[in-house]
């Protein structure tokens, strides 16, 4: 018998019978502990201005690096570094503006 046709058995059998055997009428629900919050959440909107303010620093700083050298006199490696600090304070100022928005609260 082929696969997708016993796939609703499979199924249904794997409905009817537990992964493990528990007592009648006994349910068991993971309970919910809250995360601890080390940041005030007053303080999302201050602090992802202040990190959209430094990523827009940094990635304007690296439009200039790329203005003012020549292809020659640049390097790889300082450009990766602005790069990935204007990505990471961005990343960052993003997130806590999805959570003074109230998207990720």
């Amino acid at each position: 018998m082929p696969l997708l046709r016993r796939l609703p058995l499979l199924l249904a059998h794997a409905a009817a019978s537990p992964a493990s055997p528990q007592a009648p009428g006994s349910t068991t629900e993971p309970k919910f502990v809250p995360t601890p919050i080390f940041i005030a959440p007053r303080l999302f909107d201050v602090i992802s201005l202040v990190l959209l303010f430094l990523g827009l620093v940094a990635s304007a700083s690296f439009f200039i690096y790329h203005i003012r050298f020549s292809p020659r006199e640049r390097s790889l490696a300082k450009e990766i570094v602005w790069s990935a600090v204007a990505s990471v304070l961005l990343g960052f100022a993003l997130s806590f503006l999805l959570l003074s928005s109230g998207v990720y609260y």
